[in-house]
């Protein structure tokens, strides 16, 4: 079974269906579809109609004029995207070796100083998040996984030329939540 929808969730309208199409003629018979496991995402800036606003989506802290790595800022701010509550509660200035990792094969590419959020949601359920930060010079990120492994989440920007300094504000772009569950429905032609 292949998705016959665009791949990008912000490119689906909000409240369509989903639709399915088999890649051959399936047996005859009834057609029973499983699911174990999917995984919810959300884009509140990017969906039609929009959900949230830049604002209502984004936080800002103060770096000072000189974030020097470890450095860490309380932000506690909270959010709420499609009734699920998460908490942005700090921020560290990072460098490329916190992240560094097999999978960067080009190394940093000059995005060598950023931000590590930490960020925690429900306890019960298994999360991940795209944000960015306002700057054109940041782009390198990591800490989204999926599916979601967990109720927590670091996640990292990097940039270029430094940290970004002074008052920074950063936008969540995408909340990912793992739906937990077997589903099935049968089909009978």
């Amino acid at each position: 079974m292949i998705g016959n929808f665009p791949w990008q969730p912000f490119e689906h309208r909000v409240g369509s269906e989903f639709e399915f199409t088999s890649q051959s003629k399936p047996a005859d018979g009834p057609l029973t579809l499983m699911v174990e496991n999917a995984v919810a995402y959300y884009a509140p800036l990017y969906a039609e109609p929009r959900q949230a606003t830049p604002e209502e989506m984004s936080f800002t802290f103060n770096a000072g004029p000189d974030p020097q790595p470890g450095q860490t800022w309380q932000v506690n701010k909270e959010f709420e995207i499609a009734g699920h509550r998460l908490q942005v509660t700090s921020a560290r200035a990072a460098t490329f070796a916190d992240i560094q990792d097999p999978a960067f094969v080009d190394g940093s590419q000059g995005y060598d100083y950023g931000y590590q959020f930490a960020v925690q949601g429900n306890p019960l359920e298994k999360i991940s998040v795209v944000m960015y930060i306002g700057s054109d010079a940041c782009w390198l990120y990591a800490g989204t996984h999926i599916p979601p492994e967990a109720s927590s989440v670091l996640y990292t920007e990097h940039c270029r030329d430094g940290y970004p300094q002074g008052n920074v504000t950063v936008t969540i772009a995408e909340l990912s939540i793992l739906v937990e569950n077997t589903w099935q429905a049968t089909w009978t032609p």
